[in-house]
C-alpha cells in the first residue's frame, strides 16, 4: 500500500538574493531534510549510506538521540 503525504508549504523567501552561499544552501537543504524526516517518521542520520555498507560507520541505535539535528527555523 502506498501513502502520499503533503507537508506544509515551505517559505525560503528570507534567502532571496543569497544563492551561491554554501552555508545558506546547506541551511535550506537541512530544513527540507528535517521536514521529510518528520513526514516519514524516519530518523535523520548524517552518514552516507555507502559508508555504512562498507562497515566504516554504524548508524545510531534507535533509542539514542540523533547525532545532529539541523539548526533551522524548522527545528
Amino acid at each position: 500500500r502506498v501513502t502520499v503525504r503533503f507537508g506544509k508549504p515551505m517559505d525560503f523567501s528570507r534567502f532571496d538574493g543569497l544563492a551561491g552561499n554554501r552555508f545558506i544552501e546547506r541551511a535550506v537543504i537541512d530544513e527540507v531534510i528535517y521536514e521529510l524526516m518528520t513526514l516519514s517518521g524516519q530518523e535523520y542520520v548524517d552518514i552516507y549510506a555507502a559508508t555504512v555498507k562498507e562497515g566504516g560507520a554504524k548508524p545510531a541505535a534507535p533509542d539514542q538521540p540523533s547525532a545532529r539535528i539541523p539548526e533551522t527555523a524548522a527545528g
